[in-house]
C-alpha cells in the first residue's frame, strides 16, 4: 500500500483518506482541508500499512472510498 501525505504540517488531526481500487492521490490533491494534516492510501498490491507515519497524530478521520 502506498501512503501519501497531500498536506503535513505536523497537526495534531490527520484526515485518514483510504480510494478506492485503480486510483492514486491524483483526484484529490485540490481538497485542503482546514486544521489537519492528510494523508491518501492507494495501490493495495500489498497491504503493509506504516503505523509510524500516523503514530503522533491525537486525532485521526478515517474515510474510505469505492466506486466498485
Amino acid at each position: 500500500m502506498k501512503q501519501t501525505f497531500i498536506i503535513r504540517n505536523n497537526q495534531r488531526h490527520l484526515l485518514l483518506f483510504f480510494a478506492g481500487w485503480g486510483m492514486d492521490e491524483t483526484p484529490f490533491l485540490s481538497i485542503h482541508p482546514a486544521e489537519c494534516d492528510w494523508m491518501i492510501c492507494y495501490d493495495y498490491r500489498s497491504l503493509e500499512f506504516d503505523t509510524t507515519l500516523i503514530q503522533a497524530y491525537s486525532e485521526i478521520t478515517l474515510i474510505a472510498w469505492s466506486m466498485g
